[in-house]
Parts: C-alpha cells; structure tokens; sequence
C-alpha cells in the first residue's frame, strides 16, 4: 500500500500547507541563571508546591519554533520530495 503523500499546493503565489503552532504560554526547561530567567523570575514555573522551579513559561515565536519544526520533520519522514 503506498504512503500517503502530504498535501502541497500553491494558492495566491505561496506553497501550502501553512504550519501552525502553540506559542502562547508554552512551558519548558529553565535554564538556570540566564538573562531570562534573571529577567523574568515570575515565569518560573514548579511542578510540586516545595519542589524547585525547573520549568520557565514563555510565550512568542521562538517557543513555538520547535514544534514547527518536528512538524516540518515528520511531512519530511512521510515524504522527503514533500516541499520540491
């Protein structure tokens, strides 16, 4: 059975599909005495009540990067010609 092939096309001169990602609010790993997080140590976040904060929250592109590109990186699995 053939895989099936990600659908790409072009509408209004630009390639389709349009990507789309969570960027708000997104929690992941802090990083210890950074600029952000000596900046923004209300957006420590803890996963127990006496535990440390090992989490930072952020919202804006760069936190919604990385999904984008596991995304990109799965329709390039499932079809490497996906984006010629």
């Amino acid at each position: 059975m053939p895989k099936p092939r990600a659908a790409l096309r072009i509408v209004d001169h630009y390639a389709k599909p349009d990507l789309l990602a969570p960027g708000n609010r997104i929690i992941s790993l802090r990083v210890p005495n950074s600029d952000l997080d000596r900046l923004f140590p209300e957006s420590r976040v803890t996963s127990r009540q006496n535990d440390p904060p090992y989490y930072f929250e952020l919202s804006g592109t760069s936190m919604a990067a990385p999904q984008v590109s596991g995304a990109v990186a799965l329709m390039l699995e499932l079809d490497p010609q996906v984006f010629r």
